[in-house]
């Protein structure tokens, strides 16, 4: 385990840097320097509650957020998986190359690929607002259902307010992702995770440059036979 705290930008900077030399090219670059604008340090400080915790990522790409984890010393194990076949290919190569072996990769692209086994932790970050919306209560309500009794869900995404920054968000999405994105209400979200058993632990807002990030933090309700 590192000695630097997880918060420690330098430490992440080098371990994405790491793992986008792995990677390679255009999609390396991204991942070396996505840490300028998601705020891993927070998130890791979260997870760190749980450590050393089986941890599964959904929508995670290359598994980026899953390596910090495993550098930082939170990880026992984690999967991370994404619907980007072509990411998770470059992904699982880049973790053989760093030696990452407690993090795996897995393409999905259905909830009913999901594992069917429950998690110290479960993370969805940056995810739900390129689920329909239609979809993203189920979809919240399935990563809920991963959960340990006693676990944590760690949810981050994009504020859809003020307008300039959730404009500049979702120019980002268009030119990287090629998609029209839908934001999901965060009050929403935190109803859903209510219905599902859940307290919320951490609430709170990033910003960095025109990206605004809203962190939440909930814990699974421990079993009464527990």
């Amino acid at each position: 385990m590192s000695e630097r705290p997880v918060t420690d930008r330098a430490a992440i900077d080098a371990w994405s840097k790491t793992l986008g030399r792995a990677i390679g090219g255009l999609r390396g670059a991204v991942t070396a320097n996505r840490w300028r604008i998601v705020p891993f340090g927070p998130i890791l400080d979260a997870l760190g509650a749980e450590q050393p915790a089986r941890v599964f990522d959904i929508g995670g790409g290359e598994g980026l957020l899953l390596f910090l984890a495993d550098r930082a010393g939170l990880l026992s194990a984690g999967l991370s998986v994404d619907a980007n076949a072509r990411n998770i290919a470059s992904g699982a190569r880049a973790l053989r190359e760093t030696g990452a072996e407690r993090v795996s990769v897995r393409h999905t692209d259905t909830i009913d690929a999901w594992p069917d086994e429950q998690f110290d932790a479960v993370t969805m970050i940056d995810v739900l607002h390129h689920v329909p919306p239609q979809a993203q209560e189920a979809f919240v309500d399935a990563a809920c259902a991963r959960v340990r009794p006693g676990g944590l869900f760690i949810y981050k995404d994009m504020a859809d307010n003020p307008f300039w920054m959730a404009a500049g968000n979702r120019l980002h999405d268009l030119v990287l992702a090629r998609q029209w994105i839908h934001y999901a209400p965060v009050a929403s979200v935190e109803a859903w995770t209510a219905h599902a058993g859940f307290g919320l632990e951490r609430s709170e807002v990033i910003d960095i440059l025109w990206y605004r990030h809203e962190l939440r933090v909930f814990r699974k309700a421990p079993s009464r036979e527990g």
